[in-house]
């Protein structure tokens, strides 16, 4: 299933539909979840990336809420059900450095339309 990706594309959000996911486990033993995407527009249409998400204690609220993000039908309690293979989603692609390599990675998930900027809580220019 996800495997290395060679590709071209650059940091950017990207819509992009769901081809396939996997649950696995981690180099450290770790439970995890892969979502593979592949872009669906511009130059970059048809290039794939996936997204790792991870059940640790503190990643797990996030990993469950991008999952839910990929399967709006998904109830959130039994992973056999997640099925999101066919869902278009809007993806971030962010560059990090890691071990000294630069790699993409899919930052956000977000709906189509979505993950624009949002502020916890607007403030007024005269308070800033």
């Amino acid at each position: 299933m996800p495997q290395k990706e060679t590709m071209t594309m650059k940091p950017g959000r990207y819509n992009a539909k769901i081809t396939a996911h996997e649950l696995g486990e981690s180099s450290n033993g770790n439970p995890q979840m892969a979502v593979e995407f592949e872009i669906t527009d511009g130059p970059e249409a048809g290039q794939k990336i996936t997204w790792w998400g991870h059940f640790t204690a503190a990643a797990a609220p996030y990993t469950k809420e991008k999952m839910q993000t990929c399967a709006p039908s998904w109830d959130g309690r039994d992973i056999d059900t997640f099925a999101p293979e066919g869902n278009s989603v809007s993806i971030n692609v962010k560059e990090e450095t890691y071990n000294g390599e630069a790699k993409l990675k899919v930052a956000f998930i977000d709906p189509i339309g979505g993950g624009g900027l949002a502020a916890a809580k607007k403030l007024e220019p005269a308070k800033a």
